[in-house]
């Protein structure tokens, strides 16, 4: 996700849906959801459509339950090998 000749290949449009991405990739897969994290997803999901990108139905789902998920999604559970 670092490598510089990566996003100056990208178009204007790509880049804004990529930008977006790593957006929601920080503020709602991390350890916890920002407040915004609603507002990253419309704009992540807004940016793909501008590209001509579909929502598919996980994304649609992960759109309209966004609330239910908990604060924590991205923490490891040390219990898990137990």
């Amino acid at each position: 996700m670092k490598d510089p000749v990566f996003k100056s290949k990208l178009t204007k449009k790509e880049t804004a849906a990529w930008t977006s991405s790593k957006e929601l990739e920080k503020n709602f897969l991390g350890n916890h959801k920002a407040e915004n994290y609603g507002k990253s997803s419309i704009t992540c999901l807004k940016a793909y459509k501008t590209m001509g990108c579909n929502m598919s139905l996980k994304i649609y789902f992960l759109r309209s339950h966004l609330e239910f998920y908990p604060e924590n999604l991205g923490s490891v559970n040390d219990e898990h090998g137990e």
